[in-house]
């Protein structure tokens, strides 16, 4: 899907965090402390991601998971923003943003 029509799918927050790798506000998200059973998808593809039995609070934040359901949807990218070195993860089929790793 071409960006233009991404901007009319998604919320401008959820373009942003996507499209543009920015953060949403830790502790002000949807899914941060969301305890529901279920499958986290790409917003973009809605390829399963993640599951609920893979969440755990990490503190940070944001959701957090200790594996994706299929390896292969994931890549760790790199990032060199902000002055760090740190591992960027993003959907394999949709190229979104999903987060970075942390060391918990």
């Amino acid at each position: 899907m071409d960006k233009e029509s991404l901007r009319y799918q998604l919320t401008p927050l959820q373009f942003e965090v996507t499209q543009h790798a920015a953060t949403e506000p830790p502790f002000h998200n949807a899914y941060w402390d969301n305890h529901e059973e279920g499958i986290y998808v790409d917003i973009i593809s809605g390829v399963p991601l993640f599951s609920s039995r893979d969440k755990y609070d990490s503190g940070c934040g944001w959701p957090s998971f200790t594996r994706p359901l299929n390896p292969q949807e994931i890549e760790e990218k790199k990032d060199f923003s902000h002055g760090m070195i740190r591992t960027e993860v993003r959907s394999h089929t949709a190229n979104s943003h999903l987060g970075h790793v942390f060391n918990d």
